[in-house]
């Protein structure tokens, strides 16, 4: 049910007081102190500012049921391993058909250019079999495209809606886009859309160049999550890469693949929960804002809050150079 809550409450300005355009989505997870998922929070739990001054929650929305989804692969020469392929298309498998029966899903793979493999549907066993046709290594080859084969799924998203996201299984590594990264995510934030992540980590790689380019490959991955408001995981083991720094969630895959169901569930979890806030931001405001975000619940507790470093303001804002 959605939350509102009058804009002139206490510690809240008033419209009259802080102009502002129309609230821009930004997708948030909150966990209490004992790491659970924290429940029923309203406006009122959530404490906004940028800059020093505040930033009106005008309305708090939990999670809307799952909409449509695009599974993105990355078949990329970089990708081009046994191990790697197997863990890719057994999870996007996994996760298809754990999804419940109402949900259109689609497919969308990548290297140098993105595919339209599988449009919306219903049909897992159609999609499965799209799937087996991957299974293949000389089709796993060129250059890599992230930024661009997301900016392509964004745009088969006809009239998006809350509900929708991406999931987006790769390295992270990125040799061939021409889009940059934040205007990915900003087109993906005001279209209503997540971005959610999935670290492949080529564990074949042991040279510390390959290390560093994996570093930032997960890393591209996080900021794309994080940006849109979805989530970031990681399959390789928990030594894996070191300087995690909390960005992203840690699910070693088994070496025999026994625990990939459990790791799908685990994420199509997270691609159902978290928050929806309608936060109001500046007239003027007229390019990407960082803000602060603070939530405590009834008790007064702090509770952890995992949201976008930054906001995006109206389109109608933005400088055109």
């Amino acid at each position: 049910m959605l939350i509102t809550v009058a804009t002139n409450a206490i510690g809240t300005p008033s419209r009259a007081e802080f102009e502002v355009c129309d609230p821009r989505a930004a997708w948030i997870r909150v966990n209490g102190v004992d790491g659970a998922l924290a429940r029923d929070l309203t406006a009122e739990n959530f404490h906004a500012t940028s800059a020093g001054k505040p930033l009106p929650v005008l309305a708090v929305t939990p999670a809307p049921p799952l909409h449509r989804v695009i599974f993105m692969l990355q078949t990329s020469g970089r990708m081009n391993h046994p191990s790697t392929i197997r863990t890719a298309l057994s999870l996007t498998a996994q996760m298809v058909n754990q999804l419940p029966g109402s949900i259109e899903f689609a497919l969308v793979t990548f290297n140098d250019d993105p595919y339209w493999d599988h449009p919306f549907s219903t049909s897992k066993d159609a999609f499965v079999a799209n799937l087996h046709q991957l299974d293949n290594a000389n089709l796993w080859r060129g250059s890599s495209a992230v930024f661009d084969a997301v900016e392509f799924s964004v745009q088969k998203f006809l009239e998006p809606r809350e509900g929708d996201v991406i999931v987006l299984i790769s390295c992270g590594y990125d040799n061939a886009s021409k889009t940059k990264l934040e205007a990915v995510t900003e087109h993906a934030s005001l279209s209503k859309i997540r971005i959610f992540t999935v670290g492949i980590p080529l564990q074949e790689l042991l040279g510390p160049n390959d290390k560093q380019l994996l570093r930032k490959g997960q890393q591209r991955l996080d900021e794309l999550a994080a940006l849109s408001g979805g989530e970031s995981f990681d399959l390789g083991p928990p030594d894996f890469l070191k300087e995690r720094r909390g960005l992203h969630m840690a699910l070693p895959i088994e070496k025999n693949f026994g625990n990939t169901p459990a790791i799908a569930a685990s994420i199509l979890r997270e691609l159902a929960t978290g928050y929806n806030l309608g936060v109001s931001m500046p007239l003027q405001a007229n390019k990407p804002t960082e803000w602060n975000l603070e939530v405590k619940n009834a008790a007064g507790q702090t509770q952890q809050v995992r949201y976008p470093p930054k906001l995006y303001p109206c389109p109608s804002a933005r400088k055109h150079k």
